[in-house]
C-alpha cells in the first residue's frame, strides 16, 4: 500500500500515513493548536503531500490576547480595549512573519471581544488612537496578500472575511457613543480602509431645519491617502434627506444626526474568494453608509436605516469588464443583506437601482444605509430551457385562441355573455399573459424600459387570470338562483359585472407597486420577470392568496346550494352541475403551480425540471381549456343547432322573426299544454298526475312553465325552455322534453 512517508516540513513533525488519510501534527514552534495535512496521489499513483492546513494554528501572543480580552468581558482583569487594541496592531503588522489562516480567525475573534465590552458597558470610543488601531489591523488582515488565507478559512471554518465588515459596523456604533453634538468630522485611513465620521447638525442661521448635503470622501479627510481620492467613488446624501429624519419642530430639533463612511479597498477582491454564485464579480469598492440620530439631552443613538429621498452613490469600476468575458453582463446596485453570513449569495437589489452606466462607472441611487458595491452578473441563458418554456407557452396561446373562436361560431352573443363570457375573459388574459411572459424570457434585464414594463403587466395580466376563478364560480351560483325563481333575467348583468371587475380589481395593486415601489427590484438579473428575492413578491403572492381564499369559499357554497337541498337538486341537470363545479376545481388547483414553477424556472435557470414542469403545466391547461369549455360544453352541444343559411333549417327547427316570435310560442304552449293534460287524464283517471300553471314568456325568449306533481307531499316547480334566442331569432323546438337547466339555453 502506497504511503506518504514521515518527514519534517515547515518546522512541523509529519508522521507516516496512508494515501487518502489526513495526519495532524503540533503546530510549529511559536504557535499553538493543530496543523493538519492530507496525503493524496499524483497522476503516476504515487503518494504525495498536500500543502498543510494552518487554520487552526496561531500565534501564541494572539491566544493570549484572546484570553486577555475574554477575561476583560468577564470583568477577571484589568486589561483594556486601548491596551488590547495596541498591543494586537502590533503584532499584526511588525516582526515580518506571514500571518496563518488561524491568526487570521483569532484576529476577528479578539476584535468580536473588544466590540462586545463597548456594546455591553454602553461606552463610546472617545480615543482616536484606538479608532486608529482597530482601523490598521482591520487594513492589514484585509490585504491581498492575505487572500489565500481567507479562501482557506472560507473552505474549511465558518469565519469569513465578512466577519471584518461586521467589526467596522460595530466599530462606527462604538464611535457614534462616543460623539457629542458640536464634535468636528474626523478620519482614519489606512491601506485598505478609510472611515469618515461626521455629525452633521440643522442650520442655525433660521428657524428652519435645514441641512448641508453630505459628501464622502471630502476635504475634511486626512490628506496624503491618494488611493481614497482617486477611486473616483462617491456618496451624496442630500439635506432634504437628513432634515426629513429629524422633527419638524424646531426646538425639538437639536438632536444631530451623525453620519459614518468607509471604503474598502481590497473588500471586493477578498470577497471572490468566498462560497457564492461564481457569475456574480464585484465590480467595484465596497462603501458602507450609516445615519445615526444621536439625541442631545441623554447621548442616546438610534440607528436610521431609510434615506428618502435616496443617497446617490457612484462607483468607479475596479476591473475591466470586457476583460470578465462575459456572454450576458448584467450591472446591478447592491447591497450587501448580511454581513455575518458567511454564503456568499446574499447581496440584495432591493431598495437600489442604477440610474446611470458609462464605460467605466456606475451610478446608483439607494433608499437604505448598508454596504454597497457595483457587480457584474453572466446571466446564463439557456436556450433549450427558453424552448421548452415558449413551446408550452405557445401551445396554452393556441388553445386559448381556439377556445374563443369556438365560442364565436358556436354561440349567440346573448348565450356567450351570460353563460361563457367569463370564460372567454380567462382565455384572453392567459393569451395575454403568455405573450407577455415570452416576451419576459426573451428580454436580458438591463436599465431599460422595456423590462420594467414588461414586469409590470406580466404581474397585472396573471392577477387578471386568478381573478377569472371568481366568475367561473359565481355563474353555477347565479344561474341557479335566478333558476330557483323561475327567470334568467338579471343573470346576464351580474356575470358581465364580474368579467369587468376581473379586469379592474388587479390594477388596484399593480398600479400601487408600480408607483410606490422600485420597480427595479421586481424583476430578477436572469429575465424581465418577478423576482423571488424581494418582498415586493408580495404584491402578488398576496392578491393571489385572497383570489384563491375567496373562490374557495364560493366553491364550498356552490356545492352546498347545489347538492345540500332537496328543492334545487331536482330541478338541475346533474351533468351540468357536475360539469361546472369539476372545471372550476381543476383550474383551481392548476392555475397556481403553472405560474409558480414559472416564477422559479426564470429566477433559477440552472434547474431544468422547473422549466420542463412549467411547459408541461401551462400546456395542460390551454387543452384543458380548450376541450372542457369548448368542445364538452353542454350548454354548447344542447343548444339549438345554427342556422345554415336563409333557406335552411335544421332537426325540425323553425325559424321566426322576433316580433312573431311571442303568437307562435304562445300558440304552441295552447296546443301542447292541452295535448299534456289529456295524456295525463288517460292514463290517470279524472285526477291528473300533472297541473300545468302559470305560463311566462319573457323577453329573453324563454318559455317557463310551471308544473305541479299532484302525487308527491309539496308540489314543486320544474321549467321548460321550448326555445333560445340567437341575434335577434327566435328558435322553436318542435318536440317539447321537460329538462331543468342551469341557465339559459
Amino acid at each position: 500500500m502506497e504511503v506518504c512517508q514521515g518527514e519534517v516540513y515547515d518546522d512541523v513533525q509529519w508522521p507516516q500515513i496512508t494515501i487518502g488519510d489526513t495526519a495532524s501534527a503540533d503546530c510549529k514552534p511559536g504557535y499553538a493548536g493543530v496543523a493538519t495535512r492530507y496525503c493524496g496521489s499524483d497522476a503516476s499513483g504515487n503518494a504525495t503531500w498536500s500543502d498543510p492546513s494552518y487554520v487552526k494554528c496561531s500565534k501564541d501572543q494572539l491566544n493570549t490576547l484572546l484570553d486577555q480580552a475574554e477575561a476583560m468581558n468577564d470583568g477577571y482583569a484589568e486589561s483594556a480595549p486601548d491596551a488590547i487594541l495596541d498591543e494586537l496592531a502590533t503584532i499584526t503588522t511588525s516582526n515580518g512573519e506571514e500571518n496563518t489562516p488561524g491568526d487570521l480567525t483569532l484576529t476577528v475573534a479578539i476584535l468580536n471581544s473588544v466590540t462586545y465590552y463597548w456594546d455591553e458597558n454602553t461606552i463610546g470610543v472617545t480615543s482616536k488612537q484606538e479608532v486608529k488601531d482597530f482601523v490598521s489591523i482591520v487594513s492589514d488582515v484585509s490585504d491581498l496578500s492575505q487572500k489565500d488565507n481567507w479562501g482557506q478559512i472560507d473552505e474549511e471554518v465558518s469565519t469569513s472575511v465578512k466577519s471584518l465588515l461586521t467589526n467596522m459596523e460595530s466599530l462606527s456604533k462604538a464611535v457614534v457613543s462616543g460623539i457629542k453634538p458640536g464634535d468636528g468630522p474626523f478620519s482614519v485611513t489606512d491601506d485598505n480602509l478609510a472611515l469618515y465620521v461626521e455629525a452633521a447638525t440643522a442650520d442655525k442661521t433660521t428657524r428652519r431645519i435645514e441641512y448641508a448635503d453630505y459628501i464622502f470622501p471630502n476635504s475634511n479627510m486626512e490628506p496624503g491617502w491618494n488611493w481614497v481620492t482617486d477611486s473616483n467613488t462617491t456618496v451624496t446624501i442630500r439635506g432634504e434627506t437628513l432634515s426629513a429624519m429629524v422633527s419638524e419642530d424646531w426646538d425639538e430639533a437639536k438632536d444631530a444626526i451623525v453620519l459614518t463612511s468607509t471604503m474598502y479597498r481590497t473588500m471586493h477582491e477578498l470577497l471572490s474568494c468566498s462560497k457564492g454564485t461564481p457569475t456574480d464579480v464585484i465590480v467595484s469598492f465596497l462603501v458602507d453608509v450609516t445615519t445615526t440620530i444621536k439625541h442631545t439631552d441623554d447621548l442616546s443613538a438610534i440607528r436610521h436605516q431609510s434615506l428618502l429621498p435616496p443617497a446617490k452613490l457612484d462607483f468607479l469600476h475596479q476591473k475591466n469588464l470586457e476583460s470578465l468575458d462575459f456572454d450576458n453582463p448584467v450591472r446591478m446596485c447592491s447591497v450587501l443583506a448580511d454581513n455575518t453570513s458567511s454564503a456568499g449569495d446574499n447581496w440584495l437589489q432591493e431598495g437600489c437601482k442604477i440610474i446611470e452606466t458609462g464605460e467605466n462607472h456606475t451610478v446608483c441611487e439607494c433608499e437604505q444605509t448598508g454596504t454597497f458595491a457595483i457587480q457584474l452578473s453572466d446571466v446564463v441563458r439557456y436556450e433549450e430551457l427558453n424552448i421548452v418554456t415558449l413551446i408550452g407557452a405557445i401551445i396554452c396561446i393556441v388553445s386559448s385562441m381556439l377556445t374563443i373562436v369556438y365560442f364565436m361560431i358556436r354561440m349567440s352573443s346573448a348565450n356567450m355573455d351570460e353563460n361563457n363570457g367569463h370564460i372567454v375573459s380567462l382565455c384572453v388574459s392567459l393569451t395575454l399573459a403568455n405573450g407577455m411572459f415570452i416576451a419576459g424570457v426573451y428580454i436580458v434585464p438591463g436599465d431599460d424600459v422595456v423590462c420594467k414594463l414588461t414586469t409590470v403587466a406580466l404581474m397585472y395580466l396573471y392577477l387578471v387570470v386568478f381573478t377569472c376563478l371568481i366568475p367561473l364560480i359565481v355563474q353555477p351560483i347565479v344561474s341557479i338562483t335566478y333558476d330557483i325563481h323561475q327567470t334568467s333575467k338579471g343573470s346576464r348583468s351580474i356575470m358581465l359585472w364580474l368579467i369587468a371587475l376581473t379586469w379592474v380589481l388587479p390594477g388596484i395593486p399593480t398600479a400601487f407597486t408600480a408607483v410606490f415601489a422600485d420597480i427595479t427590484s421586481l424583476h430578477g438579473k436572469l429575465y424581465c420577470w418577478l423576482s423571488l428575492q424581494t418582498d415586493l413578491m408580495w404584491a402578488t403572492i398576496g392578491p393571489i392568496i385572497a383570489i384563491y381564499a375567496v373562490s374557495f369559499v364560493l366553491f364550498i357554497g356552490a356545492v352546498v346550494r347545489i347538492y345540500g337541498s332537496d328543492n334545487v337538486l331536482p330541478r338541475l341537470t346533474s351533468r351540468r352541475a357536475t360539469y361546472w363545479i369539476s372545471g372550476f376545481w381543476i383550474l383551481f388547483m392548476l392555475l397556481y403551480p403553472t405560474w409558480q414553477f414559472g416564477v422559479i424556472a426564470t429566477n433559477d435557470n440552472n434547474v431544468v425540471i422547473y422549466h420542463w414542469l412549467y411547459g408541461l403545466l401551462n400546456s395542460i391547461l390551454g387543452i384543458f381549456i380548450f376541450l372542457y369549455y369548448a368542445v364538452l360544453n353542454p350548454q354548447i352541444n344542447d343548444a339549438p343547432d345554427s342556422v345554415k343559411g336563409d333557406d335552411e333549417s335544421i332537426h325540425h327547427t323553425d325559424t321566426v322573426h322576433l316580433e312573431d316570435a311571442f303568437g307562435s310560442m304562445k300558440s304552441l304552449y295552447e296546443d301542447r299544454s292541452r295535448a299534456f293534460e289529456s295524456h295525463n287524464r288517460a292514463s290517470a283517471g279524472d285526477t291528473p298526475k300533472y297541473v300545468i300553471t302559470h305560463p311566462d314568456l319573457d323577453m329573453d325568449g324563454y318559455f317557463d312553465i310551471s308544473v305541479t306533481d299532484t302525487t308527491r307531499p309539496e308540489p314543486y316547480v320544474a321549467s321548460f325552455p321550448v326555445g333560445s334566442c340567437k341575434y335577434g331569432e327566435v328558435h322553436i323546438k318542435e318536440s317539447w322534453i321537460p329538462r331543468a337547466h342551469l341557465g339559459p339555453h
